[in-house]
């Protein structure tokens, strides 16, 4: 027999102010209120009317068939979830039954009211069926009768005898529904902080497209007698990013490899198209006992044009987009959730390098320096979602994250010829300074809300790495020979609220 939950409780009160955290409707009900009989397995069935975190327990027993009828019943419930069980409790204590009533439960006013061997049952509802059946049982019968269906475990308790049955036991249920759960900020920030870790990653196939553009005759593969040629690269960085009171500490891995078709259209212009793989993981998330670690693969598409203003400016230019594939683990207390998630990203970019060669003294080749100039858009358009899993489970909006990069720096090299002329070794260094224009005003912030819930979503925002960012970077080009050319890169930078690093490289072989 099916019956409404409301239609089980005796006696009910709806508590408005409780000290603690969360809200919770607090209802008692008799054993005479039972679906069943009034002597033990005695068994309520209902509907729960949403996911969130439910308590049954017993607090007041009687044993029958027992001479003096005293209070000494073993009362032990078992919760099923349709027909299977998934929770049972034998000895719940007095002082976590009586904590749990916040005093709302007459009869109940301290813990020494609660019968010694009461029993607890503390579950989350967050996925299946709505339909529940609380049964109530008894030691030392119910033990032999756990791990059965519903039906099954009454007519085991049924069969064992009567002679310790329980009657005249009061109950009562707790309703910590998930729209009463407050929202805790770090639950959302690691989802916050990966939308600035794929923008890095946005920002890291950016510039290893555009690092050779326009040079891929030199360093890269040319197509039998046409005017294209092939150049690849690649690039991984980590960097850590420091927290503060408020916002957690977290570190991130970005690999990114790149393939660039190139076209020589004249000797002013060169055209190319880019694809780019990689991955970008968040790793270390650990502030107010939420953890947390996300990863990604990606792939990215870009076209780009470089033009040879005359023989000492070189101007360059690209635009892309970007597909995200996001999964993700978070853990709060008894909360194990996971996500999947996806994110559209769009990049553009233009810059200007000056080539100026100065010649010292018993140099056999000059110096080049090139400084450069540039300013970088990019956006992650993230899908919504809500987590799976158990516990306090949060949902987060559509959001789009955007970064204004502002870029300038100065690169030297020199050639130098090794063994005769045998081979040669093009030695660099360069610094760099980047300021991101949009950190810090709520381009980043990022909307969540516990799943369920009728409140509005709450904006939140992950520490970044700050707007300021400068780096040295060394590399080495070694030319081998005519067939075999290969370079290896360096980077170390330091920004406002983090640092990082990085190392990469590109080579040719020419069959």
């Amino acid at each position: 027999m099916k019956a409404n939950i409301f239609r089980l409780i005796i006696a009910s009160s709806l508590i408005g102010l409780i000290p603690i955290q969360l809200k919770a409707d607090i209802y008692s009900f008799e054993q005479s209120s039972a679906t069943s009989n009034e002597v033990s397995p005695s068994y309520w069935t209902f509907d729960l009317p949403s996911f969130g975190t439910y308590s049954f327990a017993t607090w007041f027993s009687q044993s029958f068939g027992t001479t003096s009828d005293v209070n000494n019943g073993d009362p032990w419930l078992h919760l099923f979830q349709g027909s299977t069980q998934v929770q049972n409790n034998d000895d719940g204590g007095r002082s976590n039954v009586f904590n749990l009533s916040e005093g709302s439960i007459s009869g109940l006013e301290s813990s020494s009211d609660a019968s010694s061997v009461s029993s607890l049952i503390n579950y989350n509802y967050s996925s299946g069926t709505s339909t529940h059946t609380l049964l109530l049982g008894n030691y030392p019968y119910s033990a032999s009768c756990n791990n059965r269906e519903l039906d099954e475990t009454i007519t085991c308790i049924e069969n064992e005898g009567t002679a310790r049955a329980i009657i005249n036991t009061k109950l009562f249920s707790t309703f910590d529904v998930a729209g009463s759960v407050s929202l805790d900020n770090e639950w959302v920030q690691p989802y916050a902080a990966m939308q600035n870790i794929g923008l890095k990653s946005i920002d890291n196939n950016r510039d290893l497209v555009l690092a050779k553009a326009g040079e891929c005759n030199n360093y890269g593969w040319e197509i039998g007698d046409t005017d294209y040629c092939v150049y690849t690269n690649a690039k991984n960085k980590v960097s850590y990013v420091n927290g503060d009171t408020t916002r957690g500490s977290y570190g991130s891995a970005v690999f990114n490899g790149s393939i660039n078709i190139e076209k020589t259209i004249n000797d002013k212009w060169k055209a190319g198209v880019a694809y780019g793989m990689g991955s970008a993981n968040l790793y270390d998330f650990n502030f107010s006992g939420t953890t947390a670690n996300l990863d990604s693969s990606n792939n990215h598409y870009s076209v780009y044009g470089v033009k040879k203003v005359n023989d000492k400016f070189t101007l360059k230019g690209m635009v892309g987009g970007s597909v995200f594939d996001y999964k993700g683990k978070r853990n709060y207390s008894t909360t194990s959730a996971t996500s999947a998630y996806e994110t559209d990203g769009y990049t553009a970019e233009i810059n200007g390098t000056w080539d100026l060669k100065k010649n010292i003294k018993n140099m056999k080749t000059p110096i080049r320096l090139q400084p450069t100039v540039g300013v970088a858009f990019a956006a992650h358009a993230q899908d919504g979602f809500s987590e799976s899993g158990s516990g306090d489970l949060i949902t987060v909006d559509p959001n789009q994250a955007e970064s204004l990069l502002l870029k300038t720096g100065i690169g030297v090299d020199k050639k130098i010829i090794m063994e005769g002329g045998k081979w040669l070794l093009v030695p660099s260094l360069a610094l760099n300074y980047e300021m991101d224009t949009y950190a810090g005003n709520s381009h980043r912030d990022i909307k969540g809300k516990v799943t369920g819930s009728s409140d509005a979503s709450t904006s939140v925002e992950a520490k970044t790495f700050g707007k300021h960012r400068g780096s040295v970077k060394v590399g080495a080009d070694f030319v081998m020979n005519k067939d075999l050319i290969f370079n290896l890169n360096a980077e170390y930078a330091l920004a406002t609220y983090g640092d990082e690093n990085s190392y990469g490289g590109g080579f040719r072989y020419q069959f």
